[in-house]
């Protein structure tokens, strides 16, 4: 039998020597937005934030430092124009040393003040209800027995995600080729959007990556609005509001013109990874069929998630993604496996062969302080210190 030579590849990265060197300033993304666009004939220009929602109620409780649950709460709204950062304007980022949390607004040394976030008003969500995107709440572990209720071995494998792995929550998302790339992103994004987030700078490493995505079959428009939209998220932070970028963040989520930016931002991240790294040991034995074929099977929409897209995307990210799959046991994945910089973990579960969910662990839960009843958020004042 012929033995099989690995082809050299035959794509290589653009000269993006101009695009290496961190600026003072974002104001070239404007100006590079702008070019780009002239450069696309597609005319494609989504409206990002048409789906935003007022939340239905903001309560700021203050609670004697022993208790554990927030009570008579005054009600206040958030007034809609505090939702957005130089409303009308293009997307600036603007860095500080200085974490947004360490800026955000808190009272009281001696009460323990909650603040109280119902993302949805008037939702009304069901287990059984297919997502658009993901799911807009967070569902009990335990609710997802019902998928199989009269499998004994699917029963007893969600009883050890919770008493063994420590998992409580789960969200969906939508199963059309894309779940991997939705359910890591998601996880990702919520853990550098909660409140009380000390990944400032790694939000800011994730936004300079995106701009950095430079190669020959990058969708430009895409790559745009993905700067502009994630800017906006981050910039409300760096402005003290950490709590308002929360909502937004969950929010668009629902929409799928921003969830199909999300997604295609993923792709052209871990395209863009596996451009730059194709030497890497680590990474060229997954090449032998060459980019050429690999890259647009990156970045086909709706194609599912290979085995070198599992490996590469939680590297462009720079986090861990563990995966939780369900075959007759559970079987656990580490995506890198032994991970030197990764910032945190963001874990998934597979129910069934391709196709993947996200994941909440007991420590979120206790740290947000969900009502899975009422899908309710109460953040501790001391965790936005």
């Amino acid at each position: 039998m012929e033995e099989r030579v690995a082809k050299k590849p035959k794509i290589e990265p653009e000269d993006a020597s101009h695009l290496q060197k961190e600026p003072g300033s974002f104001d070239f993304i404007i100006k590079t937005i702008e070019k780009d666009q002239k450069r696309d004939n597609s005319g494609y220009q989504p409206n990002l934030f048409n789906s935003r929602i007022e939340p239905e109620a903001t309560e700021y409780r203050s609670l004697p430092s022993g208790e554990s649950q927030p009570d008579n709460a005054q009600n206040l709204q958030i007034e809609s124009k505090s939702n957005r950062v130089n409303e009308g304007s293009e997307p600036c980022l603007a860095q500080s040393h200085e974490s947004a949390n360490e800026r955000a607004s808190h009272s009281g040394e001696s009460q323990l003040e909650y603040m109280t976030i119902k993302v949805f008003k008037n939702l009304r969500c069901d287990i059984e209800d297919y997502p658009n995107t993901v799911s807009p709440v967070w569902f009990k572990m335990d609710d997802m027995k019902s998928i199989a209720t009269f499998n004994q071995k699917f029963v007893s494998n969600i009883n050890k995600m919770m008493n063994e792995y420590h998992f409580i929550g789960w969200k969906k998302s939508r199963g059309d080729g894309n779940c991997y790339y939705r359910a890591v992103i998601h996880g990702f994004l919520n853990e550098l959007l909660m409140p009380f987030s000390k990944y400032d700078q790694h939000f800011y490493n994730f936004i300079t990556a995106i701009w950095n995505v430079n190669f020959a079959w990058v969708d430009f428009a895409y790559r745009n609005l993905a700067i502009e939209m994630v800017s906006n998220w981050y910039n409300l932070r760096q402005a003290g509001k950490p709590i308002e970028a929360f909502i937004e963040f969950l929010q668009q989520s629902e929409n799928s013109e921003v969830d199909k930016i999300l997604v295609m931002a993923s792709k052209m991240l871990t395209a863009n990874y596996l451009i730059q790294n194709q030497e890497k040991e680590s990474i060229a034995p997954y090449l032998f069929e060459g980019l050429d074929k690999i890259i647009p099977e990156i970045l086909e929409e709706g194609k599912e998630a290979g085995e070198i897209a599992l490996l590469v995307f939680p590297l462009a990210l720079g986090i861990q993604v563990v995966q939780y799959n369900f075959f007759e046991d559970i079987k656990v994945f580490e995506f890198p496996h032994e991970p030197e910089n990764a910032a945190f973990v963001v874990p998934i579960i597979s129910k069934r062969g391709g196709h993947y969910d996200i994941l909440c662990n007991k420590q979120f839960i206790e740290d947000v302080q969900y009502n899975f009843e009422t899908h309710e958020y109460h953040f501790a004042s001391r965790l936005l210190d």
